[in-house]
């Protein structure tokens, strides 16, 4: 991939709810991602399988192979996340469980060759609670650190009252909110534009040390 190909941000809406706040974040997100950025909606959160270490070792099954294809082919992750008792989605931790692990099982590689390692990614969060689900947000960021991802944690968005933040558009009707989500997914994309140059200049580094 060319260093001036666009940014190709994979953007994940934590609740299965076709008509959820975060799917409309999701959305509202890739509508106005800027120039040289795409962002795309992931799909198939609900047909990832649970996690079982018993099938593990046969290799990813359907679900998770089709999901984990998708991020191996973005530059970034963007997760949109509501809060469920406190905390991360079962479905969504579940996924991100799966992603932690190699595809063939834990003898074939290490959490280095697993999808998010080293990926950039990012996570917003919206409730209609007073907090906009940041505790979730905070849990996210955590399982995205632990994996080794390259985590992009400013600027925030935590969307609060989440039923009333939108207009019949479903554009947030705050433009403090607005410049937070465009701010947010301009981060992700700097991180993973510069990702992408420092591992070309490495590849060239690495032939013209070979070939003179």
């Amino acid at each position: 991939m060319t260093t001036d190909a666009p940014i190709r941000i994979l953007a994940i809406a934590g609740s299965l709810r076709e008509g959820s706040f975060n799917r409309l974040l999701v959305r509202l997100a890739a509508s106005r991602a800027p120039e040289g950025v795409e962002l795309v909606e992931a799909t198939g959160l609900r047909d990832v399988e649970p996690f079982d270490a018993d099938i593990e070792a046969d290799g990813y099954p359907a679900g998770v192979a089709a999901f984990a294809a998708q991020v191996a082919a973005s530059d970034a992750v963007f997760v949109s996340t509501p809060e469920y008792n406190g905390s991360v989605p079962g479905q969504l931790k579940n996924a991100f469980d799966w992603l932690s692990r190699v595809d063939g099982g834990p003898d074939r590689g290490a959490l280095r060759d697993s999808p998010m390692f080293g990926r950039p990614a990012a996570v917003v969060s919206a409730s209609d609670g007073q907090f906009g689900a940041t505790w979730a947000r905070d849990e996210m960021l955590k399982v995205l650190r632990t994996q080794g991802a390259r985590v992009v944690a400013e600027p925030k968005l935590a969307l609060a009252a989440a039923h009333e933040a939108f207009d019949a558009d479903g554009v947030l009707k705050s433009p403090d909110a607005l410049e937070r989500l465009d701010g947010v997914v301009v981060a992700l994309a700097d991180t993973a534009r510069a990702l992408r140059a420092a591992r070309a200049e490495r590849s060239a580094s690495s032939t013209g040390a070979t070939t003179t």
